[in-house]
């Protein structure tokens, strides 16, 4: 029996202090590293602070959120110009070849949700099971789904056949020729 090595999967986030949304963004990455770590997902922070203070204030606020992966600094915006990065923050998902499966630029309030799809889906799990309760509180809308389906649409609609039986006494009607 051998042993099956799991798939490998980075996702690269440029950070910065003075980003709001980096911030916010940073203990969801925490939580999602430490839930997918061991099925072969990494993450990685690139802070493209310039002055020394800030960039102890990025290693900072990362122990702060408990996040256990790395915290590079990009101090002269080399790795971002490569990256060609024009917002914050700014996530990349490679697979295991450096292939980028995923690039978000800016601030998105559904960048949690596709974070998650994408994990998943990158590490060949479904993408339907329930939202882990560690990622819960980022997840405002979950608590209103009923299974808590990452994707799953709030408004639940009717099933397929009592619409066709509909249908099918509206089109059975005559209609006057």
């Amino acid at each position: 029996e051998s042993a099956r090595s799991p798939k490998k999967l980075v996702l690269v986030s440029f950070f910065a202090t003075y980003c709001e949304p980096c911030k916010k963004e940073l203990p969801f990455l925490a939580k999602l590293h430490q839930l997918y770590e061991k099925d072969g997902f990494t993450a990685v922070v690139v802070t493209i602070d310039k002055e020394t203070e800030k960039i102890q204030e990025a290693k900072r606020l990362a122990q702060e959120h408990g996040v256990t992966f790395p915290v590079l600094s990009d101090r002269f915006n080399i790795v971002a110009k490569r990256y060609r990065v024009s917002k914050l923050p700014s996530v990349f998902l490679m697979d295991g070849s450096g292939r980028a499966t995923m690039i978000e630029s800016g601030y998105n309030s559904d960048i949690s949700k596709k974070l998650l799809t994408h994990v998943r889906q990158s590490l060949g799990m479904p993408t339907a099971d329930p939202i882990p309760l560690q990622l819960q509180p980022f997840f405002p809308a979950a608590k209103s789904l009923a299974s808590g389906a990452v994707g799953e649409p709030l408004l639940k609609k009717k099933p397929l056949r009592k619409r066709r039986k509909k249908r099918a006494k509206r089109s059975s009607k005559k209609l006057p020729r």
